[in-house]
């Protein structure tokens, strides 16, 4: 299936008068990678490790890759076959012991609520009659207690700020900080690569970084916590991050591709 793929690529630069270095200069993919690529056997395809760079050096060169076809076997047939009737009778079964279910706990459960609404009932009842007398005389004193203190509170704060108008200044203005302070608080995002790999760093609502990184080399960014940061590649084993100097964790498997949200 890739073959033709395989010789295109060469067939291609050449014909454009390209030399392997005026690539790599251009795609930022090395020439040692470059060579691989097109010195690669039809059967080494899938499992090369650098095979999100052998399709964007494709790209580049206007070659369009080959679409992998899946073929089904009789015995595939047949496995999907008794798995979907084996899904269909556990499922079958699963409703049936839901609607057993049904039938005998909502009865009790039903049971259950009016007995222990009777027995609240008679309880509140009872309370009720015993705090009558008493209600009201309670509720008069907290009342003129709760003003009391209400007028108290308000004289202390008047003459407060009257006497120091700098302190209430100073609470508004650390307020207003503190707001600020955690609004625009930033974390220290640094993701490191141990191959040549290619990522797209992005926050949702823009593209922070798209390019091919080397082995060895670190990308450090500062990034708001409120954000929602992700990191797009084409195999996302070759990369790892850390936060804020943290430990360090990898972000995926080799060869995996796709795009994964930091926090």
């Amino acid at each position: 299936m890739y073959q033709n793929f395989l010789l295109e690529l060469k067939n291609q630069r050449e014909a454009r008068g390209f030399s392997v270095d005026d690539l790599s200069k251009e795609t930022n993919i090395s020439k040692k990678v470059i060579f691989k690529i097109e010195n690669l056997s039809e059967s080494e395809v899938d499992s090369f490790p650098q095979r999100h760079l052998l399709f964007l050096y494709a790209k580049h060169l206007g070659v369009e890759v080959p679409k992998k076809k899946v073929t089904f076997t009789n015995s595939s047939i047949e496995n999907s076959t008794k798995l979907s009737n084996n899904l269909s009778v556990a499922n079958s079964t699963l409703s049936l012991i839901n609607n057993l279910k049904f039938q005998i706990l909502l009865p009790l459960f039903l049971v259950v609520i009016i007995l222990s609404f009777n027995y609240s009932l008679k309880n509140n009842n009872l309370s009720v009659e015993l705090k009558s007398d008493n209600t009201e005389i309670v509720t008069q004193n907290n009342l003129e207690n709760n003003s009391a203190e209400n007028k108290f509170l308000n004289f202390n704060q008047l003459n407060t700020e009257k006497l120091n108008p700098s302190l209430s200044n100073s609470k508004r203005s650390t307020s207003l900080s503190d707001n600020k302070q955690n609004f625009l608080e930033t974390v220290s995002l640094s993701i490191l690569f141990d191959n040549e790999v290619w990522i797209e760093v992005d926050n949702s609502k823009e593209i922070l970084v798209s390019q091919v990184f080397k082995e060895g080399e670190e990308l450090n960014l500062e990034v708001s916590k409120n954000d929602e940061i992700f990191v797009t590649s084409g195999n996302m084993g070759l990369i790892s991050i850390k936060v804020n100097n943290g430990q360090i964790k990898f972000l995926g498997s080799i060869g995996e591709i796709g795009r994964k949200q930091i926090f």
